[in-house]
Formats: structure tokens, C-alpha cells, sequence
């Protein structure tokens, strides 16, 4: 049966045979994942395997080891990770499974959003229909909040909705970020009723914008909040140079990306979390070569101004950056300097 997430740990009561994951942000798979392990081990699992599916990938392995006993422990997990849809020895082996399932073995499939090619297959239509179909979408403003008050509630909090809102708005929509906080909160403060003051009192004194969220914002679409991470970063007292050397870092990952004539390979290449290498490449769709190098330029000439003018201009130098990367934008707020447009 189809479930959304808030329903996901009542159909796991069911123990179902198999679950099937599928979405696009990383984070929201991880986290139903770290759901469904939590819950084989309360069902008596012992031992998890895990395949990711490739090129090449030899599907008789998963047959072999959906058939075989578990040396080890009575009851299995096996995930297996699509990184491609399954050719026609995987939907054979698939729709095999279907037909002699195992008892003692939870079977997690896991992949971006399912297309129809997936979910018209016969092999997902069993699965979906006898166990537990978890479609997973990016989270937007509207639903953001709703999912950071279950996440309050998991931890043991009932949070009054002003209590949620500003801790919403801390996080500004970063999944991971909320994540932290709620578990730094139950590390701060007894579980129970959680007021407005209660977030502010033991999470926003505590928590720290570091340059990475900034980083992370200038390759995201909303110039704004750009802004707004950086002033945080900068009244936190994070030091210029460091601000300086992070925009270099992603100036040249950009760059080679845009320059690669493959930005998919060229990411391969690279170990990152997969929802970063989305940023990248959602990016560099508004972001030339020509106006990295530009930005290039004005970083050189900023972080000159640094060492021979004591910092002067420096802050609105990076509030000037941080909007070049954002071409066509103009938020209500300052705008880009005639010499960073192209």
C-alpha cells in the first residue's frame, strides 16, 4: 500500500515483506530508511545487506541471497540501492521474489522518484500492493513546518505550533540543520510540552551558522537567504579570509564543472552527499563560465583589499558576491554593483 511518511511507522507494525523508498532528496530517504532498520531490529534482525544496483550488476546475487538462510541470524534485511532501473534480468529476478517471498527477510528498495516505467512494472505493483510503497518529495515552505513538528514529537516534545514556527525559521528549510537541532534539543531540555522560549533559550543561543550553510545558499536559488546566512555568518564572527577561501573552493568546483563538458562525470569524481551534487548542477544552469571568472576576478581583488586596507568594504564586498551569483535577481535588499554584472 502507498503510505506518506507520518504514516510509515504504523504500516512497519504490519511487518510487511517488502518496502519500497523512492524520492529524490536524499535526506527524507535516509531518514525512512534509518526508520525501517529501527524497526528490524525490533522484528529480530541481526544482519543487513546492501546491493546498489549499477551497470553490470549481476542480479543472480539477489536471488541467491533472498533464497539462502542467514548463517548468522534468523531474520535479514537486504536494501538495494537503484542507481539505474532495472534491466530484464532485474525485473525477472524481481517479479521471481514476488512470487516466492520469504518470511524471515525484509526486502528495502530504494531510488530516485518512480517513473511509470517502474511502477507500471509487474514487480512493483506486487510489492506496492502486498508491502509498503513510500513515494518521497522535496519538502516546500508550506510542508516544512508540519515535518519539523513530527520530527519534535518522534524526540519525545509536544511543541506549541510558535515553537515550531521559530524553529522553522532558524533552520530556514535545511532539512539537516533541523535535524541537529532537535537533536541537540533533547540533549538540552526534558521531553514534554516545548514553547517558543523554550527554542530560543536552549537552541538559537547554542546554534552556530557556520560558512558551509552559507556556501550551501549560494548555490541554491533564493538570493535572499543568501544574504541572510551570510550576515548570521559574519555576526557570528567568522573571519573574512575563511569566508574568501570557502567562495574560492566552490568558484573552482563550478568551474570545472562548467568547463568539463560533462558536469555529471566530473561530479563522479567527487565524494559529496548526493543532494550537494544537486545544488551543483542546478547551479550551473544559471551561472556561465564567463561570470564565475568575473566573480573569480572580484574575489582576487576583495581578498587584496583585505591585507592592504585592514578590511574596509569587505562585508559589503561579500554581500556584492553573494548577489553575482544570482544573475536577473533583485530581492529588496542591496542590489549588485554595475561592475559584477555581465
Amino acid at each position: 500500500m502507498q503510505v506518506r511518511p507520518q504514516q510509515l511507522n504504523d504500516a512497519l507494525k504490519r511487518q510487511p515483506l517488502w518496502v519500497l523508498v523512492f524520492g529524490d532528496d536524499a535526506f527524507l530517504v535516509e531518514e525512512a530508511l534509518d526508520k525501517i532498520r529501527r524497526h528490524g531490529q525490533r522484528w529480530g534482525v541481526e544482519e543487513r545487506l546492501s546491493f546498489t544496483v549499477e551497470g553490470g550488476f549481476d542480479w543472480a546475487v539477489i536471488r541467491e541471497e533472498y533464497q539462502s538462510l542467514s548463517l548468522f541470524a534468523s531474520k535479514r534485511i537486504i536494501e538495494i540501492n537503484l542507481q539505474q532501473k532495472p534491466d530484464e534480468s532485474g525485473k525477472a529476478v524481481l517479479q521471481e521474489l514476488t512470487q516466492h517471498p520469504n518470511p524471515d527477510l525484509l526486502l528495502v528498495l530504494r531510488g530516485p522518484r518512480a517513473e511509470k516505467g517502474i511502477t507500471n512494472a509487474p514487480w512493483f505493483k506486487t510489492m506496492s500492493e502486498q508491502g509498503i510503497y513510500l513515494p518521497l518529495y522535496p519538502l516546500g515552505e508550506r510542508e516544512f513546518p508540519g515535518w519539523l513538528a513530527r520530527k519534535l514529537q518522534d524526540a519525545g516534545f509536544k511543541p506549541t505550533p510558535e515553537a515550531v514556527q521559530a524553529l522553522a525559521h532558524f533552520t530556514e528549510g535545511n532539512l539537516l540543520a533541523a535535524a541537529q537541532e532537535v537533536e541537540k534539543l533533547a540533549l538540552l531540555h526534558p521531553q514534554g510540552p516545548l514553547s517558543e522560549d523554550d527554542i530560543t533559550g536552549a537552541v538559537l543561543d547554542h546554534a552556530r551558522f557556520d560558512l558551509f550553510q552559507w556556501t550551501d545558499a549560494l548555490l541554491g536559488d533564493d538570493a535572499a537567504k543568501a544574504l541572510r546566512v551570510l550576515t548570521r555568518v559574519m555576526e557570528e564572527g567568522t573571519e573574512p579570509p575563511l569566508l574568501l577561501w570557502a567562495l574560492g573552493r566552490e568558484l573552482d568546483t563550478l568551474l570545472a564543472l562548467v568547463t568539463s563538458g560533462n558536469p555529471q562525470g566530473e561530479l563522479a569524481k567527487r565524494r559529496m552527499p548526493p543532494q550537494r551534487k544537486s545544488l551543483y548542477l542546478a547551479a550551473i544552469k544559471r551561472l556561465s563560465a564567463g561570470r564565475l571568472r568575473q566573480i573569480g576576478r572580484h574575489l582576487a581583488w576583495l581578498d587584496q583589499q583585505f591585507k592592504t586596507q585592514d578590511g574596509r568594504g569587505v562585508e559589503q564586498g561579500l554581500n556584492d558576491l553573494t548577489l553575482a551569483f544570482f544573475p536577473g535577481k533583485r530581492p529588496a535588499l542591496p542590489v549588485i554593483r554595475p561592475g559584477y554584472v555581465q
